[in-house]
Parts: C-alpha cells; sequence; structure tokens
C-alpha cells in the first residue's frame, strides 16, 4: 500500500485508472461513489431506464446533486426525483 494511503483512498485511485483505461476505449463511465450520484438505477432488459434521487418530504436536491443530474440528462438519460412520505411507512411514495 502507498505511504500516508488508506485502503479506501487505494480504492478510488484504482477506481479511477480502470474509469480512464475505459473512457479511452471510447466508454462512457459513470462512478457510484461520486459525489451527487442519484440513489438509484433503474433497469429493464438489461439496460438502463433512469436514475432516482430519493429525497424525504422536506429534503431538498442538493447543488452537488443537480450538476451530476445535469451531467446524465445532458448524456440523454432521465433522472427523477421521488418525494418519500415519512409519515407514511407502508411504501407510499408521492411522486
Amino acid at each position: 500500500m502507498s505511504r500516508g494511503k488508506n485502503i479506501f483512498q487505494m480504492g478510488q485511485v484504482n477506481e479511477k485508472k480502470v474509469a480512464a483505461k475505459y473512457e479511452r476505449q471510447g466508454y462512457e463511465v459513470l462512478r457510484i461513489g461520486d459525489t451527487g450520484f442519484p440513489d438509484l438505477i433503474i433497469l429493464k432488459d438489461k439496460k438502463i431506464e433512469f436514475f432516482i434521487e430519493v429525497k424525504g418530504q422536506k429534503h431538498k436536491v442538493h447543488r452537488e446533486q443537480k450538476n451530476y443530474h445535469k451531467k446524465l440528462k445532458d448524456k440523454g438519460y432521465e433522472v427523477k426525483i421521488e418525494k418519500v412520505d415519512h409519515q407514511c411507512f407502508n411504501g407510499n411514495v408521492n411522486g
């Protein structure tokens, strides 16, 4: 392990190296650990249908999330915001 880096930091460095490798090959790489990345990826028939950001009724989408959502939308992906009613714990979701 490199001096001064913990296992988590080394993992991030390795992820960036592998992501860069595939980006050079023309692939689009989305890193789940990136700040602002949506909470859920919705797949159907082995393809990404859309992304979901989950928020409580009083919570707002933060600037970093808005920026990442824009990045995804600019690439042609749909990003939805789902508000969860915390007063109903029976799975009800508004939106």
